[in-house]
Parts: C-alpha cells; sequence; structure tokens
C-alpha cells in the first residue's frame, strides 16, 4: 500500500491529511478516494447521493458522497462528508447528463 503522504492528492496541493475523511454507514471513517470512489469491470464508479435540473437557472447538478475539501459551514456535510447515495457508474451518470440535456428548456 502506498504511503498517503506521498501518494495523495490531496496532500500534493497542500491540505492536511485527513481533511477528506468520509463517514462510512458502520460509522467508520475512510479517505474520499477509498470511501466512494472505485473501479471495476474497466469503469468507475462514484456514490452520488442525487442528480436533478435546477430551475429556473437550468443547469444539471450532481451531488456525490466523498467531497476532499474541508470547507468552513459546508451547505452540503449531511451527504459530502457522509457515505449517502448509490454507486453509480460513469456510464450511468453519462445517462442521466444525456437524458436531462434533451429536456425541454
Amino acid at each position: 500500500m502506498k504511503d498517503v503522504n506521498t501518494s495523495c492528492n490531496m496532500v500534493k496541493q497542500g491540505y492536511q491529511k485527513g481533511e477528506c475523511e468520509t463517514r462510512l454507514k458502520d460509522n467508520s471513517k475512510k479517505p474520499a478516494c477509498q470511501a466512494t470512489l472505485k473501479f471495476e469491470n474497466g469503469q468507475y464508479y462514484r456514490v452520488i447521493s442525487a442528480m436533478h435540473l435546477s430551475r429556473p437557472e437550468d443547469y444539471f447538478s450532481i451531488y456525490q458522497s466523498g467531497c476532499n475539501h474541508n470547507c468552513l459551514k459546508c451547505h452540503s456535510w449531511e451527504f459530502s462528508k457522509h457515505f449517502n447515495g448509490r454507486w453509480y457508474s460513469t456510464d450511468e451518470i453519462a445517462e442521466e447528463c444525456k437524458y436531462y440535456e434533451s429536456k425541454e428548456i
């Protein structure tokens, strides 16, 4: 296993080790890249809490668990720092984007 201090992109960018910790359903914690990102059968998967078209602004929002920042007064802590949602493959996310892109504005 790689040492997080030498292989972690967040640490390389100046963030403190552990700022990206995500609480799992069993109440344990793991770094976001281990808790809410996986690679299986040649495809990446992410834990997505919600996806929807925002109105009246007309933009598509994807809310994923496993934020790798530690912002003060975060408005999304209930899903960003906690495993909340279901696994979506990159293909499934692309299909959702395609569906919402086709919706009449």
